[in-house]
């Protein structure tokens, strides 16, 4: 459902730069700012702990979260449970990628 596009950058300052997108050829702009709303919120409860992986490791990120879904699939209104859940397994994948 959410993908995640990324660059690490050792020996920078430790940080990250995040943006979330939706697809304007699936979703109208309503639809896609409440897409992005549900990412941030989702990541901002995952970046207390990425942000001190990324600091012990000495790396500076670049994210790109992207939602994907289809028209008239399911996936159109996500809940935040459902949006958290990809968000999380996606920053464990990163962490282990440090």
């Amino acid at each position: 459902m959410v993908r995640c596009v990324y660059q690490f950058v050792r020996h920078a300052q430790p940080g990250a730069r995040v943006t979330f997108t939706a697809p304007s050829k699936v979703f109208n702009a309503v639809r896609r700012n409440r897409l992005k709303r549900l990412m941030r919120e989702a990541f901002a409860k995952e970046w207390q702990s990425l942000g001190r992986d990324l600091e012990r490791a000495g790396v500076s990120a670049s994210l790109l979260f992207v939602f994907k879904g289809r028209a008239g699939a399911r996936s159109i209104h996500p809940t935040l449970q459902v949006v958290q859940q990809s968000i999380t397994q996606l920053c464990t994948t990163l962490r282990t990628q440090l």
